[in-house]
């Protein structure tokens, strides 16, 4: 729980500073210039009405905070295959292969810091799920909006009735529901197409984000009778759920599950490896630091990220599974692997300036880098398809 309030403090302190002023230089190496295409935002139509409900929002834990529900917006729809997906004045989409981008939501809330992060793009590519937040008044309650821009219609629109403190939102794999956690500990399981919202249980850590070991299992963190955590599989239906780990770490993305469901990464003590078929369980190592696990869509690597120290590439089958790259960066929390497993994208550039985006070659070892620069909430999440 002491992690879990040193992170919360560290989201709070990072997304309610000050946005530079200034931009950073473009390197000379980067990728072709950025084209940027005009966006459409539209408010003039209520919000959907198929809009679940939530049992504890965020004015329980804060009273005095007011937040404005935001409304329904549009832009042009897009196809967004190949795109990342990164935080600025909203959402925008960035292309590593043509150079441009696209704003799709933009922020302008008078009186209100507001930020959009948290991306999660559907199995199909077609939509993006999002936590907008808004700051204060008072700051110290963070309070937002689970949200979902359909690509194909240009919409964007609630898909909670009340604002909560949240954790990352994960997509099934059959890109049905979507499975999060309040910061109450309530684990819950949304189905997006209308709006009906199931919760699993009560006994989650924090607003600390899932994940999906199939389509009918949720896997999370929850207290234990030994007043730590142990880490379990929750079937839907509610049935009684299978221990993976009993001595399980709770920090938010310190265990991931493959995305083929055979092998379960977690950070115990350094970072260790089962086997979820045959239980069997080793260990690839130990760095400082290390937090963010995130595999590749093939299964074959994992992003690690370290501290002040960087991004830690795993190779789960080599005899030196560790390597710090050697370059300074923060891989994005949610899908910042490209679909093919073979590249990444990080906040690259000098210490101290605005970040923008770089795209790392596992296969060449290489960063090239994109003139596209990203706003706090600093979030990443490439494309599926």
């Amino acid at each position: 729980m002491r992690r879990l309030l040193v992170v919360s403090t560290l989201w709070l302190v990072a997304i309610t500073s000050c946005r530079p002023t200034t931009t950073s230089a473009l390197p000379t190496d980067a990728a072709k210039p950025t084209v940027v295409i005009s966006a459409l935002v539209v408010t003039t139509r209520p919000p959907t009405p198929t809009i679940a409900a939530t049992s504890t929002p965020a004015s329980a834990l804060c009273p005095s905070l007011s937040i404005t529900p935001p409304s329904t917006s549009h832009f042009n729809p897009i196809d967004g295959a190949g795109a990342i997906a990164y935080s600025g004045d909203g959402i925008s989409l960035a292309f590593p292969a043509t150079g441009v981008t696209v704003t799709i939501h933009t922020i302008s809330q008078l009186s209100l810091d507001g930020a959009d992060w948290a991306f999660a793009w559907s199995p199909d590519a077609t939509q993006i799920a999002f936590l907008h937040t808004v700051l204060g008044p008072p700051r110290e309650c963070l309070g937002g909006y689970l949200m979902l821009a359909d690509l194909g219609s240009g919409e964007i629109r609630r898909l909670l009735e009340t604002p909560g403190i949240y954790s990352r939102p994960v997509w099934s794999p059959d890109g049905e529901r979507l499975a999060f956690s309040e910061v109450t500990g309530s684990l819950q399981v949304l189905q997006v197409s209308n709006g009906t919202l199931l919760t699993l249980s009560q006994d989650a850590f924090g607003a600390e984000m899932p994940t999906w070991i199939d389509a009918e299992h949720v896997v999370y963190a929850r207290h234990s009778e030994s007043g730590g955590a142990e880490l379990v599989s929750q079937p839907l239906d509610g049935s009684t759920p299978s221990i993976l780990l009993t001595d399980a770490p709770s920090g938010d993305g310190s265990f991931d599950i493959s995305p083929d469901g055979r092998q379960l990464a977690y950070l115990g003590a350094g970072l260790r490896l089962v086997d979820l078929k045959s239980g069997n369980e080793r260990s690839l190592g130990f760095e400082p630091s290390l937090d963010r696990l995130q595999w590749s869509p093939n299964s074959r690597y994992l992003l690690v990220h370290g501290g002040l120290a960087g991004v830690y590439l795993i190779r789960p089958d080599s005899d030196d599974a560790i390597a710090q790259l050697d370059f300074f960066g923060v891989p994005g929390v949610s899908q910042a692997w490209a679909p093919d497993g073979g590249r990444f994208a990080v906040l690259s550039g000098p210490e101290g300036e605005t970040p923008h985006i770089g795209i790392y070659d596992v296969d060449a070892a290489k960063l090239s880098e994109l003139l596209v620069e990203v706003q706090r909430p600093f979030d990443l999440a490439w494309s599926t398809r």
